[in-house]
């Protein structure tokens, strides 16, 4: 079985909403986009008439003991708060705390996912995750726990798969202090650095913070037979965040042994990842396996694609598809402000 993506709005989840049962599965934060879908997704399901008791609402609540900050603990209970009205018509929710950053539990994650996706057991339904605020780790539990039950489902009775982000009007311009620890990979949960393979092809997506993207490129460039991609966005929504990253990691555009690629909006990211990656994997290999590495450092609508786009090399043989991760001692995102706009895809099953 084969995962392949197509873009979806608000409009075509709701659409489906009114066919057959959704779980949402939400994480609201301290940004106020964090639970700016999950309104609309309310207000939308209230203006159709859709039967309330035909949602069934995930709420992650991220928490941890050592990075716990009280301000943005406030900010996010006053975001959350927002949706008590629309939450009260739609009182099939649960509300599930998460050890995060410190203690964090990938299996807990995998467990809830699939539990809610049992609130409507054998039924066809819908499944709708907002990934916008959604800390990575967690993000990458999500979609495991996602590809369980796709993957245990016959095709016929698979659910229907949403991933929505709502991208924020701009970010601040405040930057954290980071213990930088190394790359890990988080399929293997091993660092790159003690993988066995030689062989290594990367792509790049970079974000905000450059010192990522250094990182992995000084980490791989020691290996025998490796070659560095990098794919940047131009975004004509928000061309200030797109030259913030550009600045941030100068040095890939200035690297003759880097290859450099634009996307223009997210479906145009997800396509070229997907080719790049395909076509990496077609390539021939002269000896031993080839890690195919993607490092989805910017967005996370890309993480959750290199996950599904990566997953579908799983029956190659000699390629290790890996995602790569760059620690902290924090699991605060950057701050965003305002909201700009809501994209997504959705998951399309093949035989």
């Amino acid at each position: 079985m084969k995962i392949r993506l197509k873009p979806s709005s608000l409009a075509q989840i709701l659409d489906c909403s009114t066919k057959k049962p959704t779980v949402l599965i939400a994480t609201p934060n301290y940004e106020e986009r964090s639970v700016w879908f999950p309104q609309k997704y309310f207000e939308g399901c209230i203006s159709q008439a859709i039967d309330p008791s035909s949602v069934f609402t995930q709420f992650l609540w991220p928490q941890g003991q050592v990075t716990r900050v009280e301000l943005l603990e406030q900010l996010k209970g006053i975001h959350f708060a927002k949706l008590a009205e629309l939450r009260g018509r739609f009182s099939n929710e649960e509300r599930t705390p998460v050890s995060y950053h410190d203690d964090f539990n990938p299996r807990e994650v995998v467990g809830i996912v699939v539990r809610s996706s049992e609130a409507f057991s054998g039924e066809e339904h819908n499944i709708v995750v907002d990934i916008s605020c959604m800390p990575k780790r967690v993000l990458f539990s999500v979609c495991e726990g996602v590809e369980s039950i796709i993957r245990s489902a016959e095709i016929a009775d698979c659910p229907t798969v949403f991933f929505v982000y709502t991208a924020p009007r701009r970010y601040g311009a405040l930057r954290y202090a980071q213990n930088v620890g190394e790359v890990n990979g988080l399929f293997s949960g091993c660092s790159i650095r003690d993988a066995r393979e030689e062989d290594v092809s990367a792509i790049i997506l970079p974000g905000l913070q450059g010192y990522e993207s250094k990182l992995l490129y000084d980490e791989i460039r020691s290996r025998v037979s490796s070659s560095v991609a990098a794919l940047i966005a131009v975004s004509s929504r928000d061309y200030q965040t797109s030259l913030a990253v550009m600045r941030a990691n100068q040095f890939l555009m200035e690297r003759r042994d880097i290859t450099v690629r634009y996307y223009f909006s997210l479906m145009d990211g997800v396509r070229k990842l997907e080719r790049h990656i395909q076509g990496e994997a077609a390539r021939p290999i002269r000896e031993g396996s080839r890690m195919i590495l993607a490092a989805p450092f910017g967005h996370k609508p890309f993480l959750a694609a290199s996950f599904f786009i990566l997953r579908n090399l799983a029956s190659e043989q000699r390629i290790h598809p890996e995602i790569a991760y760059v620690s902290g001692f924090q699991y605060l995102s950057l701050y965003s402000l305002g909201v700009s706009h809501v994209g997504g895809f959705q998951l399309l099953l093949e035989e």
